[in-house]
C-alpha cells in the first residue's frame, strides 16, 4: 500500500520533519479452519511404525493415569492463535501456552536465537544453596527464522513446554516416568511430543509438518497422523 508504511529514516541531507512515508507491505497466510488426519488402515503400515502405535497408546494410558482430571486443556485452534500472533507476535502465543499448559508456576524465560542447531531447546537452571540444590527455571530458545510463523511458534514452543510438565509432573508423580540412568533420549522426547497431542495441540504439528514436508518432533508424518486421532477418540470416549 503505498505511502503507508514507516516514516523513511533519516539520512544526512533529507529534512528532519516531513519526511515521506514508505510503502507498507502486507503478507497474508491462508491456512484451513481444521485438521483432519490421513489415517491408513494398519495393513499399510511398517512393522516399526505398528510397534510405535503401540507404544503411543500404553504411554498415553499410563499418562492419563498419573495426570487425571489435572488435564483440563481445550482445544485451540488456528484462528484462535493467528488472531494472538497478529496481535502480540511470537512471544503472545508463548504466554498463551505458558497458561493453556498450566506451567505459570515456573520460571520461564524465552529468547529467540539465530544460530540455534534445533529448531527448539529446553533448558533447566538449578542453583546450589544452603540446604541442597533447587529449581531455578526454565529457558527455552527458538531458533529466529520460525518466529514469523505462528503454527511453527505453537508446535515448537508448546514442545519445548512440555518438557517441563514431563519434568516436574510425570517424573515425579509417577514411578513409571522416574528418570533412570542412561535413559534412551528418543523415549523422553517422544513422550513429550505424546503430551502435545494430549493437550490438545498436536494439530500444530501435523499443520507445520504438511506445510514444510518435515516434522519438529520425534514420530515420522505416518504415526503424527494415527496420534493424532487416537487422542481425538479418547476425547470422545
Amino acid at each position: 500500500i503505498k505511502n503507508r508504511g514507516h516514516k523513511t529514516k533519516f539520512r544526512w541531507g533529507m529534512p528532519i520533519f516531513n519526511r515521506p512515508n514508505g510503502d507498507l507491505l502486507v503478507k497474508f497466510r491462508v491456512f484451513p479452519d481444521s485438521v483432519t488426519a490421513y489415517y491408513r488402515h494398519v495393513d499399510a503400515l511398517t512393522t516399526e511404525d505398528m510397534a510405535l502405535e503401540g507404544w503411543v497408546y500404553r504411554q498415553r494410558d499410563e499418562i492419563l493415569e498419573v495426570l487425571g482430571a489435572s488435564i483440563s486443556a481445550s482445544p485451540v485452534s488456528a484462528s484462535e492463535i493467528a488472531d494472538i500472533f497478529n496481535t502480540g507476535g511470537w512471544r503472545a502465543i508463548s504466554k498463551f501456552l505458558v497458561a493453556h499448559l498450566e506451567v505459570q508456576r515456573f520460571s520461564i524465560q524465552f529468547d529467540a536465537v539465530a544460530d540455534l542447531p534445533v529448531p527448539g531447546q529446553f533448558q533447566k537452571s538449578i542453583k546450589t544453596g544452603t540446604y541442597g540444590e533447587f529449581l531455578n527455571g526454565f529457558r527455552i530458545r527458538i531458533r529466529s527464522e520460525f518466529i514469523n510463523d505462528p503454527f511453527a511458534v505453537t508446535a515448537i514452543i508448546a514442545h519445548e513446554l512440555c518438557h517441563i510438565i514431563e519434568d516436574q509432573v510425570l517424573s515425579q508423580r509417577g514411578t513409571k516416568f522416574a528418570r533412570e540412568k542412561g535413559q534412551a533420549l528418543v523415549e523422553l522426547e517422544r513422550r513429550v511430543d505424546l503430551l502435545m497431542f494430549i493437550y490438545q495441540l498436536g494439530e500444530f504439528q501435523l499443520r507445520v509438518a504438511r506445510q514444510s514436508r518435515k516434522t519438529f518432533g520425534y514420530f515420522n508424518q505416518e504415526i503424527f497422523e494415527r496420534m493424532y486421532v487416537i487422542l481425538q477418540r479418547s476425547k470422545k470416549t
